[in-house]
């Protein structure tokens, strides 16, 4: 079986977002049942139950602390096939299909680039790949992922966990300034060169499976007619990321609102689903 997992666990905003993608999730891919996982800090409204066939009440672990949750969800999705999104994406165009359809080639997927020259954040790509013998890093946002029940995720999985115990220092940084929570990108993307598991491909003229709104424009969805828009920038000037040079026009399937940002185009999107489920 196939379907969708996200988390909301902490703070009730992300359980408001989390039924925002339920509904977006449901509007365009009704077949798939989807999975909540949460924890005692949270508050699950009525509607949670007639938006996610599944719940999962997550223990809290000390060492693990907000996406750095994300590394466990191999032990408690109750699907054979999972795609994991963020709760502050929504699902804009009706073409998933054909993206599950590539990611279960193989048995963890996810967008990015393989890289093993320069710096991302605080990591230096050439020595963690001499560090820890591997090719390659893969560098991504872990918004959207996908993954397959069986003996290869599970030794993936391990395998992030002992990254995370054993060279967390290494690879990643404190995350959004938040005590004792690590970003959790770099240790997924230093698996992924271990495991010489290349990122999804595809270009942005063949429709992206997400895309960040991160220092993005025009960002414009119309769920109704199934287009989505968000151009992103591709060169800048003197290399000063503030300084966009060119942009690419992308058309993803899922939009991932970093911050919520644009805040208006993402409640005006929000809201559409929750008009039209409610009809």
């Amino acid at each position: 079986m196939q379907g969708y997992i996200t988390v909301a666990l902490d703070h009730d905003r992300y359980v408001d977002m989390a039924l925002n993608l339920a509904r977006s999730l449901k509007y365009f891919d009704s077949k798939r049942p989807r999975c909540l996982v949460y924890n005692d800090k949270v508050n699950l409204p009525p509607e949670a139950a007639a938006l996610f066939e599944y719940t999962v009440n997550l223990a809290d672990l000390p060492d693990y602390i907000g996406c750095m949750n994300k590394l466990r969800l191999y032990d408690v999705t109750p699907f054979e096939e999972t795609m994991y999104i963020d709760a502050d994406c929504l699902l804009v165009k009706p073409d998933i299909d054909r993206h599950w359809a590539a990611l279960s080639q193989n048995y963890f997927g996810m967008t990015g680039e393989k890289r093993t020259t320069g710096t991302w954040n605080k990591l230096d790509f050439e020595t963690v790949c001499k560090a820890l013998s591997i090719p390659y890093v893969v560098q991504m946002n872990s918004g959207v992922f996908y993954f397959k029940k069986g003996p290869e995720a599970k030794r993936f999985f391990d395998r992030l966990h002992e990254l995370y115990r054993d060279h967390r220092d290494l690879l990643s940084n404190i995350h959004q300034g938040r005590a004792g929570q690590y970003a959790d990108e770099p240790f997924l993307g230093a698996a992924m060169g271990e495991f010489r598991i290349a990122p999804l491909g595809g270009s942005a003229d063949q429709g992206s499976l997400m895309v960040t709104t991160w220092r993005a424009r025009n960002c414009r969805f119309d769920p109704a007619r199934g287009d989505s828009r968000i151009d992103k920038p591709s060169r800048f000037w003197f290399g000063i990321s503030h300084l966009p040079r060119s942009w690419v026009v992308h058309s993803p399937t899922i939009a991932h609102f970093i911050g919520l940002k644009p805040h208006r185009t993402y409640e005006e999107t929000s809201r559409f689903f929750s008009r039209a489920l409610a009809n």
